[in-house]
């Protein structure tokens, strides 16, 4: 019989998790438009921690490679580089297929 009420309680306890979560108003938010998932994406890659000096980055804006650290010691310095692909190669058959 103890067994029982522990399972009963557990269950009933998860059916209430369940229903709080359901009803629950923080969560529910609409995913970011294209735009910003583009914008979040590009501010995470500017300040990785993990580059390196002459790394390339693709942002919503172009092409940067990684100068390093500013003389604050916490900015990171880009220079803005060229697209690898000629305007007359991206119109020549080049396709970007989403994954």
């Amino acid at each position: 019989m103890h067994r029982f009420s522990a399972i009963l309680f557990c269950l009933l306890l998860l059916i209430a998790m369940t229903e709080a979560q359901e009803y629950s108003p923080r969560i529910r938010r609409p995913p970011p438009a294209l735009a910003e998932q583009e914008r979040l994406a590009s501010e995470l890659v500017m300040t990785d921690g993990l580059l390196q000096k002459g790394d390339i980055v693709v942002t919503d804006h172009g092409y940067y490679v990684f100068q390093g650290i500013a003389a604050d010691g916490f900015t990171n310095e880009f220079r803005p580089i060229p697209s690898p692909l000629k305007s007359d190669q991206k119109a020549s058959g080049l396709r970007f297929v989403d994954p």
